[in-house]
């Protein structure tokens, strides 16, 4: 989180990823979220309620701190009820490619490793049941969610 970048793009790139890592959400849906699928609770806890394109299912996820910070970065940059300006897949996958240059990993990055990291690192590591992560990251069983853990 701490590197910096010669670009903006490649920041924003880089804190959508972070922002899929700790929420789950596919590329196609960080794309499509706005505000209307942001919602307060009555206990003041934020969620993102949201159908997910590729299944249609609804995903109901808890925004933790680092995600609302990023929420919070780039509110000003809104220039429609989207949450994000997210540039297209070939942009984002190129910048990734140059983010893991720029930060010496040692192995390629993609939006859907994120999406599995925040179902093993962030969900189960924390007790969180495989049917309660398979609601939250839209899957219709645990099946398919099984192939990725």
């Amino acid at each position: 989180m701490n590197a910096t970048f010669d670009s903006p793009n490649r920041t924003l790139i880089r804190d959508l990823f972070v922002f899929s890592s700790f929420c789950g959400l596919a590329f196609a849906d960080i794309r499509r979220l706005t505000e209307n699928e942001l919602v307060t609770t009555e206990d003041g806890k934020q969620w993102i309620v949201m159908a997910r394109k590729k299944t249609g299912t609804i995903s109901r996820i808890t925004l933790l701190d680092i995600p609302l910070q990023i929420i919070e970065k780039y509110k000003k940059d809104r220039v429609c009820e989207k949450i994000f300006s997210v540039p297209g897949y070939s942009t984002v996958d190129i910048n990734l490619k140059r983010i893991v240059e720029i930060c010496d990993i040692n192995k390629s990055l993609t939006y859907h490793q994120s999406r599995h990291s925040f179902g093993t690192s962030i969900c189960m590591t924390q007790g969180v049941t495989i049917e309660i992560l398979s609601q939250m990251m839209g899957h219709r069983n645990t099946k398919k969610l099984l192939r990725f853990m």
